[in-house]
C-alpha cells in the first residue's frame, strides 16, 4: 500500500503488517493504522506492507532475501523449529521452487524500489514496527532505535525519547490499568493458543525454536524486575505460574520509552542502508507498542511525531553549531 500526500516530511515505512496466516497470532499489530495516520499528520509518503510476514507463505520485508539455493534448502527442512527460527532471523522468506523464489523476491524488491523512487530529497526514514506487551520487552512501551547511530544520530535521539518521556509519564501511568487488563488478556487468549497450537502444552522441556527462546527471555527479564533468582522462577514453570509472573511484572515496572533497549534496526540494515545511500537520506525506527497502536492511537502517533520533531530540530541545530566551530 502507498500514500502520498505531497507534503514535506518524513517518509514513513512500515515493513510488518499486522496480518497473518497463523490461527492465532497476529504480526506487527496496529502498524499499518498508525503509519496511516502519522503519514495523514506529518508524512510526504508512506510504504506499508499487506503481506503475512513469517512461515511457509510469507515475506518479512525488513530482512534480505537468502539466495535461491539458500531459500530452497530451508524449505525442506523447515518441520525443523530450530533451523526455521534461526533461517528467519537473517532472511526474509524461504521457497518450495524457483518460481516461488522469483515471486517472493520480485515482492521484496517492488516494496524497497517504491521507496528508494518515490521518496522526497534528502529524507527522513521512519520506520514503524510494533513489540508487544511480554515480559521480556519490559519496561519499553515504545523502543527507539538507530542501528546505533549508523542511520541517524544518537545523541540527538537519546534527548527526544528523554523529552518524550517527560511529556507522557502522567499519561502512560493514567492508563497502566488498560494496559494490564490488554496484556493478560492477550497472553492469556493470544499466547497461550499459539504455543498450544504448536507444543499442545505449556512445557519448557517439549518446547523448541523461538518459541522456548521467548519465553526464556521473559523468565531472564522478571528476574531482573522482580530481582529474584532465574532457576528458581523457571522451576516447575507451568502456564498459571507464567500468567501471574506477567501479572507480578506489570505491577512492578514503570512503562517507558527507550532508546535500543530490546532492538537495534540491525536486521534491517541492507535494505535501510541503500535507502540512505542511494537518496542521501537518514532513517529512525520506532518499536511501537501495540497496546497502544490498538488502544491509545492517537497518543501513540503523537510520541512518534513528538520524538521525530525534536530529534529533526537538535540535529539541524548540531550542524548549525559544528559548521560555525569551523570557520
Amino acid at each position: 500500500m502507498i500514500l502520498k500526500t505531497g507534503k514535506s516530511g518524513p517518509v514513513f515505512i512500515a515493513p510488518h503488517s499486522t496480518m497473518t496466516i497463523s490461527p492465532v497470532l497476529r504480526g506487527d499489530v496496529g502498524t499499518e493504522t498508525l503509519t496511516k495516520v502519522l503519514t495523514a499528520k506529518m508524512g510526504n509518503l508512506a510504504v506499508i506492507s499487506t503481506v503475512p510476514r513469517a512461515g511457509r507463505y510469507g515475506i518479512d520485508l525488513f530482512r534480505e532475501p537468502a539466495t535461491m539455493k539458500e531459500a530452497l534448502e530451508m524449505f525442506k527442512a523447515a518441520d525443523s523449529y530450530d533451523k526455521r527460527s534461526e533461517f528467519e532471523k537473517k532472511y526474509a522468506f524461504y521457497a518450495q521452487d524457483q518460481d516461488e523464489y522469483l515471486e517472493k523476491i520480485s515482492v521484496h524488491n517492488q516494496f524497497w524500489m517504491a521507496t528508494e523512487t518515490l521518496c522526497p530529497k534528502n529524507p527522513l526514514y521512519a520506520i514503524i514496527h510494533s513489540q508487544a506487551l511480554r515480559i521480556k520487552n519490559f519496561p519499553s512501551i515504545m523502543d527507539v532505535c538507530t542501528n546505533s547511530g549508523k542511520w541517524y544520530g544518537e545523541s540527538a535521539v537519546r534527548e527526544a525519547v528523554t523529552r518524550a518521556n517527560e511529556k507522557y509519564a502522567a499519561r502512560l501511568k493514567k492508563i497502566k490499568p488498560v494496559l494490564k487488563r490488554y496484556a493478560l488478556y492477550w497472553a492469556d487468549t493470544h499466547l497461550r493458543r499459539s504455543i498450544g497450537y504448536r507444543f499442545k502444552q505449556f512445557d519448557l522441556k517439549t518446547m523448541q525454536g523461538s518459541i522456548k527462546k521467548e519465553v526464556m527471555k521473559d523468565i531472564m527479564n522478571a528476574s531482573l524486575i522482580l530481582r529474584e533468582d532465574a532457576k528458581s522462577l523457571e522451576k516447575d514453570f507451568t502456564w498459571d505460574k507464567y500468567m501471574a509472573l506477567l501479572e507480578r511484572c506489570i505491577d512492578a515496572t514503570d512503562f517507558v520509552v527507550t532508546y535500543q533497549n530490546n532492538f537495534t534496526g540491525q536486521k534491517g540494515d541492507g535494505s535501510v542502508s541503500r535507502l540512505i545511500t542511494k537518496n542521501t537520506g537518514s532513517a529512525i525506527m520506532f518499536e511501537t507498542s501495540a497496546f497502544m497502536n490498538e488502544m491509545y492511537t492517537k497518543t501513540s502517533s503523537r510520541m512518534v511525531e513528538d520524538i521525530l520533531k525534536y530529534a529533526s530540530s537538535k540535529r539541524k541545530w548540531g550542524l548549525f553549531e559544528n559548521a560555525s566551530e569551523k570557520r
